[in-house]
């Protein structure tokens, strides 16, 4: 069974610091991640460290949908390693890479996703991670 990769690429007017914390801090994380979904999000429990396991609660049609992993690297300001898993990963781990760089004055995004099991949970991941660097942008427009 070949596994899918999911590549998204988002340029914010953001400096790579800023939009690297907002990710790991847990606060900033629940206004931006899924806005305006109609998947809303519950509690996130973030611990940003090598290692550190991170819970996202998504509400999906009225029920909880745990989103959790760890993360594998955290190196600040320019890349964020952490594995994914949820009821669209089959259960399964999969592996999220994510690099900032910066250009001018924005901030380019890659963000990788691999590992996962068939072309629906890529379709549904490219939807979500479109879906939340959307959000992550107007974020910071504001």
């Amino acid at each position: 069974m070949e596994m899918q990769i999911v590549k998204i690429e988002k340029r914010i007017k953001a400096d790579c610091k800023r939009l690297f914390r907002a990710w790991l801090d847990p606060s900033d994380f629940s206004r931006w991640f899924l806005p305006g979904e109609k998947v809303g999000i519950g509690n996130v429990t973030l611990d940003p460290q090598p290692g550190g396991y991170f819970k996202i609660d998504m509400m999906v049609n009225g029920q909880v949908r745990p989103h959790e992993g760890s993360y594998v690297e955290i190196t600040e300001p320019s890349k964020l390693v952490f594995t994914w898993k949820s009821w669209k990963t089959g259960g399964r781990d999969t592996l999220v890479t994510i690099t900032f760089v910066p250009e001018g004055d924005t901030t380019l995004i890659t963000l990788i996703h691999e590992q996962l099991p068939d072309a629906e949970a890529c379709e549904s991941h490219t939807h979500g991670w479109t879906g939340i660097l959307t959000g992550l942008a107007a974020f910071f427009e504001k």
